[in-house]
């Protein structure tokens, strides 16, 4: 990537885990830590053998939900897929992308 391009989504996953290669089970607990790291957030529900999380976070001003999914799935080059997805209850729509952003600055 030349310089002054930004970086790309998964780019930054990559940096959010800190190596490549995790099978999913450490890159769950990974993102386990990173989700109890954002304050705004409330972990609600977690299932390691799923690899998956779920989480609502809290708008501070308004007090706004969002719902967040994070799902960890296996590549069949053995490292990890991250998917995440935040759907806004009651707010404006643009949090729900604020949301992934505030996850991924967390690790920075």
């Amino acid at each position: 990537m030349p310089d002054g391009d930004p970086p790309t989504l998964s780019s930054q996953i990559r940096r959010l885990l800190g190596e490549r290669g995790l099978l999913p089970p450490a890159a769950f607990e990974r993102v386990t830590e990173v989700a109890q790291g954002v304050p705004t957030w409330k972990i609600t529900y977690s299932d390691p053998a799923k690899t998956t999380l779920e989480a609502v976070a809290t708008s501070w001003l308004f007090h706004f939900h969002d719902d967040i999914v994070i799902q960890i799935r296996p590549t069949p080059d053995g490292e990890s897929l991250i998917v995440m997805r935040s759907k806004s209850r009651d707010g404006p729509r643009c949090t729900s992308a604020t949301q992934v952003e505030r996850y991924i600055a967390g690790r920075r």
